[in-house]
């Protein structure tokens, strides 16, 4: 019996150009043999010189990072950055803190 491990299975996504499917880190369509281009904002393989979705430049596939190639919808992850504060002295002019008031 044969155990097909859906882990091991390739991401498939079309092509632009002739809409059959193909492998998601694919440089060129292994149906219509065209070169592949991708949105350098993660919006997948494209058709063209620029993205219809953001007006990115296209980026041939070969030359595209890594990252890129098999993501298809823009990436929506949330970045997290150290927005903390660090206390800042008051100015309590109107206070005497020291222990030697002159009082009276």
């Amino acid at each position: 019996m044969y155990n097909c491990k859906t882990d091991d299975m390739p991401e498939l996504v079309k092509c632009p150009l002739c809409g059959k499917e193909i492998e998601a880190d694919s440089f060129y369509c292994d149906q219509c043999g065209e070169e592949l281009k991708l949105c350098g904002n993660g919006h997948g393989f494209k058709k063209g010189k620029v993205c219809s979705q953001c007006g990115q430049p296209l980026v041939k596939a070969k030359f595209a990072p890594p990252n890129n190639k098999s993501q298809t919808e823009p990436d929506n992850s949330v970045v997290t950055h150290n927005t903390a504060v660090e206390p800042t002295q008051t100015d309590n002019s109107s206070q005497n803190d020291t222990p030697y008031s002159n009082k009276g």
